[in-house]
């Protein structure tokens, strides 16, 4: 009677991994916590996992996880956190033992509907809330966008350029706040070339757009 059943959770296992969609290390426009990353997200039928990781940069650093945290779809609707492995959950807190230790769990909601191209991840709490906006669900956009990225890292200014400006015409979505990271490259590749004026540019543009959050692209650029 075994052997019936092993044969079953193999073709379970196999129809999971089959209809799922991994994404690694995902793009995202903003973040509040410097040093807390989203490493994969796992799209299943059943549910849909994140698997993170963020590093203590405090000599008496602690963490934990909200009951009220919630992935918003990009039609405003909310899926609340099912279940959280490797993290306390508020009020309990995981005290890191030394400056640099790096803290892995995942949170797992309801699944996401297909098609959805990106989500923003809020935790709703009193005090050190994380979240993440326009966090990019499509892979072919997340792989463009890594390429601009590597443009960048190469040192190759204008070419990394047009990767970003190319990039623009993937996000007409007035509610995807992405934009605002393209805006903020292209500002900063323009000034770091010595083109003010087309720096100047970008932000009029940046500034005269209705992008969500577009206040704290323009904080971030005047940080910088």
């Amino acid at each position: 009677m075994k052997k019936p059943i092993f044969l079953i959770s193999l073709i379970l296992l196999f129809a999971v991994r089959m209809f799922s969609q991994t994404i690694d290390q995902p793009n995202y426009g903003l973040k509040s916590h410097p040093t807390l990353e989203i490493e994969s997200i796992v799209m299943a039928p059943g549910a849909t996992t994140l698997f993170m990781v963020i590093e203590n940069q405090s000599l008496d650093g602690t963490f934990c996880a909200d009951k009220n945290i919630f992935i918003v779809l990009p039609n405003g609707k909310h899926l609340k956190i099912k279940s959280t492995e490797g993290i306390p959950r508020c009020p309990d807190t995981y005290v890191f033992k030394s400056f640099g230790e790096k803290m892995l769990f995942s949170l797992t909601f309801p699944p996401i509907p297909e098609g959805t191209r990106y989500i923003d991840l809020v935790e709703d709490c009193n005090d050190a809330c994380f979240s993440f906006n326009s966090v990019i669900l499509d892979p072919a956009i997340n792989q463009k966008i890594d390429h601009a990225y590597s443009s960048l890292e190469s040192k190759d200014p204008e070419k990394a350029s047009m990767e970003f400006e190319a990039l623009l015409p993937l996000f007409s979505d007035k509610k995807c706040s992405y934009t605002g990271a393209i805006y903020t490259n292209l500002i900063e590749l323009s000034k770091a070339t010595g083109d003010e004026l087309k720096a100047q540019e970008w932000m009029e543009k940046l500034v005269n757009s209705d992008i969500p959050m577009k206040e704290k692209y323009i904080e971030s650029l005047k940080k910088n």
